[in-house]
């Protein structure tokens, strides 16, 4: 109980409630017949009293014989990443150096309820240490990919692609792309350039308004493609990336993507796709 994650500590209190209600309700019922049959209650008392003196006898041997108590939570896996995901990230020993605090102190402060704790936890998350530690993070984990990494999710995809077909009804429009093929539609929807006559998107429009009005301003462009490319990068990773593609004659390659969008399915984002 005392070194359970604070997500489970009710489920474990309501186990140990109930294996002791039961323990304690056989003891009960027994005494209660030996002592409406006997009219005794000396014998039923040095049971028990025996009984208990031999469980805490036992429990000390095994106490002593066993591997000290931990000195923080044992976390199950989904445990870890409950915690760790508030900064960023997916392992206790990322989410510490992000906080700029070791491991054993932020899993003193994940488990407290006082409200003090949670505070120094969100400042912790929210500073601007943390941010640049964060990146520190990110580019360690991104050399560490390796080819066999990326074989794995050649065969994540093509799992994704049997398990995800396009219909043979769609198929001569609709194709799976990547963030290159569907960069420049997904900018151009949002932003509005290109001459195509459409309304920006609200909230980028608001985003870009302290910069400039001008929807063909490169500055702009720049901004939301930086923006939303990361999002594509995504989408072509760890989901199914759509295309659907028209005929154009101004494109060299005679077709031009005109809309495309981004899937996840069930289980991708968590997982990566990878089963893992």
């Amino acid at each position: 109980m005392v070194f359970a994650y604070p997500n489970r500590v009710g489920t474990l209190t309501g186990a140990l409630i109930a294996i002791f209600g039961l323990g304690s309700l056989v003891l009960i019922i027994l005494v209660s017949l030996y002592i409406a049959i006997d009219g005794i209650y000396i014998v039923p008392v040095r049971v028990t009293s025996a009984l208990g003196t031999i469980s805490w006898a036992a429990y000390a041997w095994y106490a002593k014989k066993e591997t000290p108590f931990p000195t923080s939570p044992i976390l199950l896996p989904e445990d870890e990443r409950e915690i760790a995901k508030n900064f960023g990230v997916s392992t206790i020993e990322d989410a510490a150096y992000v906080a700029g605090m070791t491991p054993e102190a932020l899993l003193k402060l994940s488990s407290s309820t006082k409200v003090a704790d949670l505070r120094r936890l969100s400042d912790a998350a929210m500073s601007g240490g943390a941010c640049k530690r964060l990146l520190t993070v990110a580019r360690r984990r991104s050399s560490e990919i390796s080819a066999s990494y990326r074989i794995q999710r050649r065969k994540s995809i093509e799992m994704q692609e049997e398990k995800y077909p396009i219909p043979d009804f769609a198929s001569a429009m609709v194709r799976r792309g990547s963030k290159d093929t569907s960069f420049d539609c997904i900018t151009m929807s949002f932003n509005g350039h290109g001459g195509f006559g459409g309304k920006c998107e609200p909230s980028i429009d608001w985003m870009c308004s302290a910069m400039t009005d001008d929807r063909d301003d490169p500055r702009r462009i720049s901004a939301i493609g930086a923006f939303l490319g990361p999002m594509l990068a995504v989408s072509e990773v760890h989901g199914i990336l759509l295309e659907v593609v028209v005929n154009d004659e101004k494109s060299p390659n005679g077709t031009t993507v005109a809309a495309a969008c981004g899937i996840y399915p069930p289980g991708s984002l968590e997982s990566d796709g990878s089963g893992k």
